[in-house]
C-alpha cells in the first residue's frame, strides 16, 4: 500500500484518493504516512459483538473466522495525533458513516 500511495503522490496530480486496508498497528500506519505525510486515516469504530455478527452473516468471504480474535488482539486504534478520523461503524455506511467521515476530514483540514 505504501508504494501505491507513494506512486500516487509522485504523479503530482493533486487529487486525493481512498485506499482500504486494515493497518491495524500504528507502525503500519506510520509506514503509509511516510509515503504521504498528509495521509488521513479513517477508522470505523465498531463494537466486537457487532463485528462478530457481521462476520457471521458473510457467506463465502475470504476472511476465516479463526483470524477474527487475533485481528482484534493486535488492533492499535489510531489516535488524533496520527491524523486519524474515527467514526462509529454502527452507522449505516452510506447514510451516516460517510457524512461523519466528511465532517471529520473537514475538521482535520481546519485544525492548526
Amino acid at each position: 500500500m505504501a508504494q501505491v500511495i507513494a506512486e500516487s503522490v509522485a504523479t503530482g496530480t493533486g487529487q486525493g484518493g481512498v485506499i482500504a486496508c486494515s493497518a491495524l498497528k500504528q507502525a503500519y500506519r506510520d509506514r503509509l504516512r511516510a509515503a504521504d505525510p498528509g495521509l488521513v486515516t479513517v477508522c470505523l469504530d465498531v463494537e466486537e459483538a457487532e463485528l462478530g455478527r457481521r462476520r457471521a452473516r458473510r457467506r463465502g468471504h475470504f476472511f476465516p473466522a479463526e483470524l477474527f480474535a487475533s485481528e482484534l488482539a493486535v488492533l492499535e486504534p489510531p489516535t488524533r495525533d496520527e491524523g486519524a478520523v474515527t467514526v462509529l461503524g454502527e452507522l449505516t455506511l452510506v447514510d451516516g458513516a460517510v457524512e461523519e467521515i466528511v465532517r471529520g476530514l473537514s475538521s482535520e483540514e481546519s485544525d492548526p
